[in-house]
């Protein structure tokens, strides 16, 4: 994390595949400590010089993937959007 460190500005960061378990406590701490916004399947808004931006930032530490559809159809036309995942897909290759 202290690659990071010297960001500034808004952070959204999102788990990967192999996230989860105990490192999802350790991962969200050093989230908390940068002041970083760490999304699970969650929907954020930032301001971008004055324009609001959906961020969408789905959960690969685990596959949900009805709540992940949901938040998706979040997107519209209105406002710009940005979606953040780290998974594998398998099956493909």
């Amino acid at each position: 994390m202290s690659a990071l460190a010297g960001i500034r500005g808004r952070v959204f960061a999102v788990l990967g595949n192999h996230d989860g378990g105990k490192r999802t406590s350790a991962i969200r701490r050093a989230m908390d400590a940068h002041g970083y916004t760490l999304l699970r399947d969650e929907v954020a808004h930032a301001d971008v010089t004055g324009d609001r931006v959906l961020v969408i930032g789905l959960d690969g530490s685990h596959r949900n993937h009805l709540l992940q559809e949901e938040l998706l159809s979040k997107i519209s036309t209105d406002h710009a959007a940005i979606a953040l995942s780290l998974t594998i897909l398998h099956g493909f290759g």
